[in-house]
């Protein structure tokens, strides 16, 4: 696998909530990036489509009171959930057309910190909180229930390729995985592995568990949380951890970024 630059999407920007979250649409058609509180929506060319504003979890606080840390979009591509730091996940119906009306049809309000999430193809949209918790919305009915509670903050979220079960990465390095339908595997729910820091690059793929972080290295897991393989970009004096990661549809590819200068 090759990855080459094609184009830039969005301008440089300043200030405190630069680009917080981007995400792409199952179907290929819409790309979402969030930059200042402001979600910016692209079509398959990268052409700027439409934009909206997201909102405080109450309009009494000021728009600065909150960032947007993850987005996610539904599996039929006509939803976006946002997840924000001000306790909350809103979902807006962005429908197929650019020019489709928005509405929030959804809100989740928790009782910290919305850190990261994901949408599984069941219509699960599942997300971490900062106090540890794994949290499930059903849209349809607006309501969320627990999971399983972690020990620490949830950085990151993973499903494997059949969308059957999820990874959680916590700050304290704990990486947990959690079965919602068993698929005879005789896998079970629970901690893997306590990886050399937090998982924020966390990718469940067909070959193992990726997983990098502010330690420059790349650990390749395999279920029972075993190391496979290692890459260490310690001594790359360009390298500053890795921030992200994410595997393509087959689970055969995966990419990590990280924050260079």
């Amino acid at each position: 696998m090759q990855a080459k630059f094609l184009q830039q999407i969005s301008k440089t920007v300043s200030g405190e909530a630069q680009v917080s979250a981007i995400c792409f649409s199952p179907n290929g058609q819409k790309l979402g990036i969030c930059v200042d509180r402001v979600v910016q929506l692209y079509d398959d060319l990268g052409e700027l489509r439409d934009r909206f504003a997201t909102k405080p979890i109450d309009f009494k606080y000021e728009r600065s009171s909150y960032v947007v840390t993850d987005m996610a979009f539904s599996p039929g591509s006509t939803a976006l959930a946002v997840a924000q730091s001000d306790n909350i996940v809103f979902v807006y119906k962005l429908g197929l057309e650019w020019n489709a009306k928005k509405s929030i049809i959804a809100k989740f309000v928790q009782v910290s910190s919305v850190t990261t999430l994901i949408w599984l193809p069941d219509e699960q949209l599942i997300f971490g909180l900062a106090d540890g918790k794994i949290r499930s919305g059903n849209v349809k009915k607006n309501k969320s229930h627990t999971l399983f509670t972690g020990e620490q903050y949830a950085v990151a979220l993973t499903a494997n390729v059949s969308r059957k079960a999820i990874l959680s990465g916590h700050s304290d390095g704990a990486i947990c995985r959690f079965i919602i339908e068993d698929e005879g595997t005789g896998d079970k729910s629970g901690l893997i592995v306590r990886h050399s820091c937090p998982p924020c690059a966390l990718v469940w793929s067909a070959h193992g568990i990726v997983v990098g972080g502010c330690d420059r290295r790349v650990v390749v897991y395999n279920k029972d949380g075993r190391i496979l393989q290692q890459f260490d970009y310690s001594h790359e004096p360009t390298a500053h951890g890795f921030g992200v990661g994410i595997c393509d549809p087959t689970g055969k590819h995966s990419i990590r970024s990280d924050s260079i200068q």
